[in-house]
């Protein structure tokens, strides 16, 4: 081997060892960067309610209503729609229940086969329904939106998106004492750092739409149970 090539190959292969490492840190410490920075904006997670110190409630829950209108059909507030796939009620009914039953509540589906579609949108309908079950409260679903991701979980070129309202009524009463919007479509976390503690819990994975909306159901579940503890301390019961 020519002696004057060794000299000249060394000094091309530190080159190229250096050439490697700018690239590294240039890929590296911009998003080691956007992980401090996420991990400092992030926001504090918010306290659960413990279900070891909760009554034991029963729901019934009416069929579901759903909608392509931009309109709830239960509560008339203005809806963001969009499409809702075939297996869009069943898929929620499974998600609400697993909600449920991680606080120990019960649930029960309940049915009319003969009532009009307009008679399913309006709680009187079921209330007597939700009382022969001796049921706590009344949850009144309407969705609007349920769109499957399209892609793997790994790489989707459309994330889910969810939409629904429950609405909860005490069933002695009949007075709605609770309404819950959820309405969200999957990002990347780059588009919000603010949503690390998410992009986390779904172990950086683009979700299907029954598991954004069972993570809907325990959220508007959680937001239900503040509300009634709140009211409950403000009368002293």
């Amino acid at each position: 081997m020519n002696n004057e090539y060794l000299p000249q190959r060394r000094k091309e292969r530190k080159d190229e060892n250096l050439n490697q490492r700018a690239r590294f840190r240039a890929f590296f410490f911009p998003l080691f960067s956007l992980f401090l920075l996420g991990l400092w904006s992030c926001p504090k997670p918010q306290p659960v309610v413990s279900a070891s110190n909760l009554p034991q409630y029963k729901f019934a829950v009416a069929e579901v209503v759903v909608t392509k209108s931009a309109i709830c059909p239960v509560c008339l507030r203005p809806v963001f729609n969009c499409e809702v796939k075939d297996s869009a009620r069943e898929e929620f009914f499974e998600g609400l229940s697993m909600a449920l039953a991680k606080k120990g509540f019960g649930m029960v589906k309940l049915s009319l086969a003969e009532a009009s579609a307009e008679d399913k949108k309006k709680p009187e309908s079921w209330l007597p329904l939700a009382r022969k079950v001796k049921s706590d409260y009344l949850l009144l679903p309407a969705i609007y939106c349920w769109s499957e991701r399209k892609g793997s979980a790994v790489a989707s070129s459309s994330p889910a998106e969810v939409g629904f309202h429950e609405h909860i009524y005490e069933t002695a009463s009949g007075k709605e004492v609770w309404g819950g919007n959820f309405n969200e479509k999957q990002a990347p976390l780059s588009a919000n750092l603010l949503d690390l503690q998410e992009f986390l819990k779904r172990h950086g994975q683009w979700i299907k739409a029954d598991d954004l909306g069972q993570e809907g159901s325990e959220k508007l579940l959680e937001e239900f149970l503040k509300v009634m503890a709140e009211n409950a301390a403000n009368t002293g019961h």
